[in-house]
């Protein structure tokens, strides 16, 4: 058997640091980083220079901290999955192996390399040589830092929805009961709590002040689009099969009604039918119309809802202190 392996962002976790420490080293050692390009280029220290870089700061130290959060919640509810399966011990292994294995090919960490220089060069100059730009070390820096955001929110997001690609792809081996659809709640919540890796991002965005009023700022339009994804992802199928026996569990029952008591020896209540009348298989009946079609329940979708006003709050905050300073200032 293999040793599983992790990418990079993942591995920096991996000590008996707790997480939030090696996210706050992980700032800490690119201000120092920072600190010793202003030297090199002879640059004076002062806030507002550093103040221009917070955003990438943070945000390294946020995915380092807040991607195993989401890993170890993933890794939970696959084992979790995985308890109400009937599979074998031999599938079972082949499995946790299969989810546990997350390396990411180096043909795969081309992609956010190239978009990261191609990034990093377009905002810094097509081009430029030592000689002719000033602070050249400065500039290089730049590029690095655009180039490290890319490949951290590429090996994140990849993560991510290869753990939930497996958790999926396990939940086939589940059947589904119409009374018990929380044993697939695991999918949802993976999907729910990956969305704290955007959102976390974006609420750093609005602290940063880039102008939040600006609501076209092209670096929102990811937003959308990649909860959507994350959410998605893990559900893929499972609708159209909860629907599947739901149909199927409502045909017996009505058949039941009409009379034919065979027909409900093969339903979900199959076992407990001496004293059911049809009021009781009519009552049965609203109880599987109404169930939802997707896994969910109320605090998973509370949960889901204050995610996604993190970001809002945070801009109305930041707006609300904004003017305050302003008018004590004036």
């Amino acid at each position: 058997m293999n040793k599983p392996s992790q990418p990079f962002l993942l591995r920096l976790t991996s000590s008996q640091l707790p997480n939030w420490l090696v996210g706050v080293l992980t700032c800490v050692f690119f201000v120092l980083l920072q600190a010793l390009v202003f030297e090199i280029e002879g640059i004076r220290h002062s806030y507002s220079l550093y103040s221009t870089t917070f955003f990438f700061i943070l945000t390294t130290g946020y995915l380092v901290f807040i991607s195993r959060i989401i890993n170890n919640n993933h890794e939970k509810g696959f084992f979790k999955l995985l308890s109400c399966t009937k599979l074998n011990e031999s599938k079972k292994q082949d499995h946790i192996q299969e989810f546990h294995d997350q390396k990411l090919s180096w043909k795969e960490m081309l992609i956010p390399i190239c978009i990261g220089l191609l990034h990093g060069f377009f905002v810094n100059g097509a081009s430029f040589s030592f000689k002719e730009v000033p602070y050249p070390f400065l500039k290089v820096y730049s590029i690095i830092q655009i180039l490290i955001i890319w490949i951290m929110i590429w090996q994140s997001t990849s993560t991510y929805l290869r753990n939930m690609t497996k958790m999926n792809r396990l939940s086939r081996a589940i059947e589904i009961d119409i009374l018990n659809t929380e044993q697939l709640m695991p999918l949802t919540s993976a999907g729910v709590i990956s969305i704290l890796a955007f959102v976390g991002v974006y609420t750093i965005l609005f602290i940063e002040s880039i102008d939040s009023i600006e609501l076209y700022n092209p670096a929102l339009l990811p937003l959308i689009p990649s909860i959507v994804w994350m959410v998605v992802t893990p559900l893929s199928g499972v609708r159209k099969r909860i629907i599947s026996a739901k149909e199927l569990e409502i045909g017996l029952i009505e058949k039941g009604i009409e009379g034919d008591k065979k027909a409900l020896e093969k339903s979900r209540i199959g076992n407990n039918l001496e004293n059911i009348n049809v009021v009781d298989l009519m009552t049965y009946k609203r109880l599987i119309t109404a169930t939802p079609e997707i896994p969910i329940n109320i605090p998973t979708a509370s949960r889901f809802i204050f995610y996604l006003i993190i970001p809002f709050f945070t801009w109305v905050a930041a707006s609300i202190v904004d003017k305050a300073i302003d008018y004590l200032i004036g």
